[in-house]
């Protein structure tokens, strides 16, 4: 528990001058709002869904309005986002289940706890790569703690604000990728410096491409989170280039 206050008083506090401006995180009153603001969410950079997020919601304001409007006209609106044809898939399932089901489509444990925490204000753990990235790092927990962890942060910080802070402090310091570890405002987390670099061996299949084969190798992980999909599943894909003859490793992390 006093670590769980620690994370969450740091992280407040680092948050009331840090913090990021979207508009979907004033005046969050409609439901409906909320859960199309998390599909939007979905695998976007929060800066690029707001550059376009009033022109979406002023179109797809209401579920009724959204049903005026085609798969194919939906799509078009969500283009620059990316995922467009899926959110788009989505998005209509979910306007046309809107009332009439318990159990929404679309709307897994992220989304749903998303819309507790910026609709219904509850002290739930919103969890995705950049919130299990940041308590990984700070608890030294694995994938099937995070949750528990953050659960009892968000509990002990008193709101479900923390979310948000855990996320824009994921954005702008813990960054998958070269962390500022220096302006960390958590200390503890400089551990995760130390931490020994762990050396997995993948199990590729043999196949045969011009100049190129595929097979066992060994692969460094440099940041060993076990949250991010190489350190979880073990696989990911490689070749050795003939002419060179070194191991280009095509990595898939996030």
């Amino acid at each position: 528990m006093e670590k769980e206050k620690i994370f969450a008083e740091r992280l407040m506090e680092w948050y009331k001058s840090n913090k990021r401006s979207f508009p979907w995180r004033v005046g969050m009153s409609s439901k409906w709002i909320t859960a199309l603001t998390a599909i939007l969410l979905r695998k976007t950079r929060a800066e690029t869904v707001a550059k376009h997020y009033e022109r979406i919601i002023k179109a797809l304001e209401t579920p009724e309005r959204t049903l005026q409007l085609s798969v194919e006209e939906i799509e078009e609106l969500l283009k620059p986002l990316g995922l467009h044809k899926t959110r788009a898939r989505q998005i209509r399932q979910l306007a046309e289940a809107w009332g009439k089901q318990e159990k929404l489509p679309g709307l897994g444990p992220y989304t749903l706890s998303l819309i507790d925490c910026l609709h219904k204000r509850k002290l739930v753990a919103v969890i995705d790569v950049n919130t299990a990235r940041v308590a990984s790092r700070f608890f030294g927990v694995d994938e099937k703690r995070v949750e528990e962890v953050l659960r009892e942060a968000v509990k002990t910080a008193g709101t479900c604000e923390l979310n948000l802070a855990i996320m824009d402090f994921a954005a702008k310091i813990c960054t998958p990728r070269k962390p500022k570890c220096n302006k960390c405002t958590l200390e503890m987390m400089n551990n995760h410096k130390k931490k020994k670099k762990k050396v997995v061996t993948f199990s590729l299949t043999i196949l045969w491409r011009p100049k190129s084969i595929f097979g066992l190798y060994t692969f460094t992980c440099h940041d060993p989170c076990n949250v991010c999909l190489c350190c979880r599943t073990k696989t990911t894909i490689a070749y050795l280039d003939i002419v060179s003859g070194s191991w280009v490793n095509i990595c898939i992390r996030g």
